[in-house]
């Protein structure tokens, strides 16, 4: 592993991260910060970067790359987008840069800023995803792409972002009718005919890698929707809900909008014109709704260091929720053989218990994480453990998942011991009705799995479930005397029995190996 850190110079933001980057395209955040500078103001109406926006970006990239140095980052690369590509002393910027941080601000092209941002969309979500829309919406350009695999099968850069509509549409506070038909109509001159092409190539899911798009999906959780923010993990952004977002932009002011749930204040002058654009680009993609990735181009400038020289793309097809689990797990020093040796114990039994809980194969892979994951709060203190590791799994960037299914994986290693759900519960009402449901009956199974490696002697190699009207009977396979395991799984089987109507029943049986070894 690497410690390297990216600078994205930005038309709203500069941007940093330094992380840990391992050969396979594997990021470790170490940190992650932001100023806002606002490089595109003025500048896309006057074709230069003004003295002042000149002197507040190179300091905020000076101050941002002593951060990085002061953490261990071996190399520091910076890239400058929109605002600087466009503006005629782009040169002016960049010796400025050179004089106070010692950096080469690279410049890099609309196409070449797609092509970073979809190498690191592609590393976040899996192949099962595909083919991937990606809407990236900038201060002055907005990417739109789309790929299969490493394959890009449609990219365009669009001269139109948050800050360029703001300044040319939005001469109001709130803005006025006129100012919102304006934006409307530049919109769609700007977008319609690029997002019409990306519908026709075709796609299966759709992300929105900017701040624009996380405060349009952030609002709408909050302040539609009434909901709790999650820290991390993807959120889903219905178009109908978008527009409940800019019903609520355009009637409020820039001082009504402080108060707005959600909102990033620093960004409450340019949503609307965002927002607009987006629910634009989405109307005529076809795309019903967006979900919000958490990696941009700060992240693609970092896989891009390590991946030259190697074929585009290569890590794309890698479980990036599998890497992510590992990493958390690691780093709160789980007994990786405990964790692993629940999740094969759950999972026969959910596989044998089909006929009474039938799930599908997306709640088995919540089982299967939160198995993994479910002692991860021992990390602080093994008293109430479990709470600690509702905390650390919400809190811990898990990658390539969705704020709904964190909150489940979590909730699910919450409720893997101590009393069952209730309603007063934090947790439990994080969750939907029906994730509910499926919450209880995936802690029922995993209390068991974990009761069977109660002493963590991995001494049960299998469980068989036979399924009768009143019964459930666990046929527990050992390699030695499993009556410890047994009697911890028949005290944390109250809330299967509870949930699924039978009495669970164990009964130990010799594991395949063991009778051959002692046949010999």
């Amino acid at each position: 592993m690497k410690t390297l850190a990216s600078i994205d110079a930005g038309s709203n933001t500069v941007k940093l991260l330094v992380a840990q980057v391992g050969e396979d395209g594997t990021l470790e955040v170490l940190a992650r910060e932001k100023e806002m500078v606002r490089l595109g103001q003025d500048t896309f109406a006057s074709g230069r970067l003004s003295d002042e926006a000149i002197e507040a970006g190179a300091e905020a990239i000076q101050r941002l790359a002593r951060t990085a140095k002061s953490m261990g980052a071996e190399s520091v690369r910076a890239v400058a987008t929109c605002a600087v590509r466009e503006a005629d002393n782009s040169d002016d910027f960049l010796e400025e840069v050179r004089r106070r941080c010692e950096i080469d601000l690279e410049i890099v092209s609309g196409e070449e800023e797609a092509r970073l941002i979809t190498l690191a969309v592609r590393s976040e979500f899996p192949a099962s995803c595909d083919p991937l829309l990606t809407v990236d919406i900038g201060g002055g350009s907005t990417e739109i792409v789309i790929s299969k695999g490493p394959r890009v099968l449609f990219a365009e850069s669009l001269p139109v972002g948050a800050v360029r509509l703001t300044e040319r549409f939005v001469r109001h506070d709130p803005a006025t009718d006129a100012d919102w038909n304006d934006l409307k109509k530049a919109v769609r001159r700007a977008c319609a005919a690029a997002a019409r092409k990306a519908g026709r190539t075709g796609f299966k899911t759709c992300v929105g890698t900017s701040g624009t798009i996380q405060s349009m999906s952030m609002v709408y959780e909050a302040a539609v929707r009434g909901r709790e923010l999650f820290p991390s993990g993807h959120r889903t952004l219905p178009r109908a809900g978008l527009k409940k977002v800019l019903r609520l932009l355009r009637a409020t002011t820039m001082k009504e909008k402080l108060k707005l749930p959600g909102l990033d204040p620093k960004r409450r002058d340019i949503a609307l014109a965002g927002g607009a654009l987006l629910y634009r680009i989405l109307k005529e993609a076809g795309a019903e709704e967006i979900l919000t990735g958490e990696r941009g181009l700060r992240e693609g400038i970092l896989l891009d260091s390590v991946s030259r020289g190697r074929r585009e793309g290569s890590s794309a097809s890698r479980d990036v929720r599998e890497k992510s689990v590992d990493r958390l797990a690691a780093r709160c020093n789980v007994e990786v053989l405990h964790g692993k040796r629940v999740a094969r114990l759950a999972d026969q039994i959910f596989e044998s218990t089909h006929a009474l809980h039938q799930m599908g194969e997306t709640e088995r892979e919540w089982l299967q994480f939160a198995a993994r994951l479910h002692d991860v709060g021992a990390y602080i203190g093994y008293k109430r453990h479990n709470r600690h590791s509702y905390y650390l799994i919400t809190h811990g960037d898990l990658t390539g998942f969705s704020a709904e299914e964190i909150a489940t994986i979590a909730a699910l290693a919450r409720y893997h011991r101590g009393g069952r759900p209730k309603d007063r519960h934090p947790e439990w009402e994080a969750l939907d009705a029906w994730r509910r449901h499926s919450v209880e009956k995936l802690a029922a199974i995993l209390r068991i799995a974990d009761g069977l490696d109660r002493l963590h002697r991995q001494v049960v190699e299998n469980v068989v479930c036979r399924v009768r009207r009143k019964k459930v009977v666990f046929e527990v396979e050992s390699i030695e005397d499993p009556e410890a395991e047994i009697e911890a799984a028949q005290v944390k089987a109250d809330l299967f029995s509870r949930v699924y109507g039978r009495r669970a029943v164990f009964r130990a049986a010799a594991a395949a190996g063991a009778a051959q070894r002692g046949a010999a």
